[in-house]
């Protein structure tokens, strides 16, 4: 386990590939976080509710019912300071601005290496 310390509360995954979402759960559930995990845009939504508990969403920014920066936008709306790693096999260069400026975001192209995502998870946390 990367983290020393046991980490408390949910993070929402964010993924339509079974074996990625599966992988990531795993990753996550070490850190001693609950994870909840959503296949798409609508699930995710339902899964972060205002006022829910969660702390940290990781997202794919390719969804089967929705564009994950419509979804980040939604949840932006909700829970504006969240901690959010938005995932995808694009280049950052490719995100609106406005998203580079998020203090609260971070961005991984996939694929990615374990290493890699831990930097991401330790320094979108830090922000918080």
């Amino acid at each position: 386990m990367r983290r020393a310390e046991q980490l408390e509360g949910r993070v929402l995954v964010v993924e339509d590939e079974p074996g990625v979402q599966k992988f990531l759960s795993r990753l996550i559930s070490m850190t001693g976080a609950e994870v909840v995990a959503a296949f798409d845009g609508k699930e995710a939504l339902q899964a972060l509710p205002p006022g829910e508990d969660v702390f940290l969403a990781i997202l794919d920014l390719n969804l089967p019912d929705a564009s994950g920066l419509d979804i980040l936008r939604e949840i932006r709306r909700t829970h504006s300071a969240l901690p959010v790693i938005l995932s995808s096999g694009y280049d950052a260069s490719e995100l609106p601005p406005e998203l580079m400026e998020d203090r609260y975001l971070r961005f991984l192209r996939k694929p990615y290496q374990i290493a890699i995502f831990w930097e991401a998870f330790d320094s979108v946390l830090s922000e918080a």
